[in-house]
């Protein structure tokens, strides 16, 4: 197995989704890599799906400084989280602003009058 390898199946290995053939590649492959090795290590900290149970208080910034860390780390090596955490943003972002009065974007004024406006007469 090489670092690609470990690296794409990282997270069958995780969820126990490997054969024991990949699954013993995989073992031996994070011991002997300097690279691989502290990947793994971060890997264990936190899982993807473990991860989603902190977002909010992620995104809030309300993590203690150490589950912050943990997560940061996974967020260092894990592109998919780090798209998930920025959907979520955006997401979460949209839904606060339709939740409130205000479009989530900047209407000219006179046209948010007319339509303000318009609503008073229906």
């Amino acid at each position: 197995m090489n670092c690609d390898e470990l690296k794409s199946c990282a997270y069958n290995y995780f969820e126990s989704q490997l054969s024991e053939e990949a699954r013993a590649a995989f073992e031996a492959h994070s011991e002997e890599c300097a690279d691989c090795g502290p990947f793994v290590a971060i890997c264990r900290e936190i899982t993807c799906e473990k991860l989603t149970e902190f977002l909010d208080d992620y995104v809030d910034d309300h993590l203690p400084a150490e589950r912050k860390a943990v997560f940061e780390r996974h967020l260092a090596i894990c592109d998919e989280c780090v798209a998930y955490v920025r959907s979520y943003r955006i997401t979460r972002s949209l839904t606060e602003a339709q939740s409130g009065d205000l479009p989530p974007y900047k209407i000219p004024a006179d046209l948010l009058g007319a339509i303000l406006a318009a609503r008073k007469k229906a």
